[in-house]
């Protein structure tokens, strides 16, 4: 938000849902960086009853209908009336993000503990092939479904090179700007207490992947 949009972390209220004890902040003992609001949700409500209670103005994450111990939200918010997407066109301001910055972001990654490591060193780079293979399986077979949008004509043949194309890679070397644009950011708001290095967070024999 604020190499974007100039809007920092200070500047809003945060309110979480899920409760400590079922949360990624209760498991790591997080604390909100100083100068940062964070409140909780209290068990009656939810996200989707406290933004149409007009008691939120927005979500960053949502998982409508979808009650369980962890989230509690089931209003349907794609459907109501009142609640509209930030972007009007949410495809075109994703397609501006990944023009200007190259960056597709990251979603998960494949933690290991150190110990593990150091017992079997070999374990990162099987993790690493392992997931690449699954990639590959996934690719293909993306690619054999495009084939009849294109054969269709209902995607031009001439994106054929580009529908082809991999966007979704594993390994450090393919996503070194990500996650280094990860690891500035997490410094910037507080969230880490130093610049972490690529070098710090991968096991030795991956950094060349």
């Amino acid at each position: 938000m604020t190499h974007e949009f100039d809007c920092k972390q200070e500047d809003v209220e945060w309110w979480m849902e899920r409760t400590p004890e079922h949360s990624h902040a209760g498991a790591v003992g997080f604390k909100p960086p100083q100068g940062t609001t964070l409140k909780q949700i209290p068990p009656d409500k939810s996200i989707g009853s406290m933004l149409l209670a007009g008691e939120l103005d927005a979500t960053s994450l949502y998982f409508g209908n979808e009650v369980n111990i962890i989230d509690r939200t089931s209003v349907d918010l794609r459907r109501h009336p009142d609640i509209k997407p930030v972007f009007p066109d949410t495809l075109a301001e994703c397609a501006r993000y990944y023009e200007k910055t190259g960056i597709y972001p990251i979603n998960h990654a494949m933690i290991i503990r150190r110990s593990l490591v150091e017992k079997y060193p070999w374990a990162p780079m099987s993790i690493y092939h392992a997931m690449v293979a699954a990639n590959e399986t996934a690719n293909k077979e993306r690619v054999e479904h495009m084939q009849y949008y294109i054969e269709t004509g209902l995607v031009p043949r001439a994106y054929a090179s580009v529908i082809t194309a991999p966007i979704v890679r594993h390994g450090l070397r393919a996503n070194r700007k990500t996650l280094e644009t990860c690891a500035q950011y997490s410094h910037e708001q507080g969230l880490t207490p130093r610049l972490m290095k690529m070098e710090e967070l991968f096991a030795p024999s991956t950094l060349s992947e």
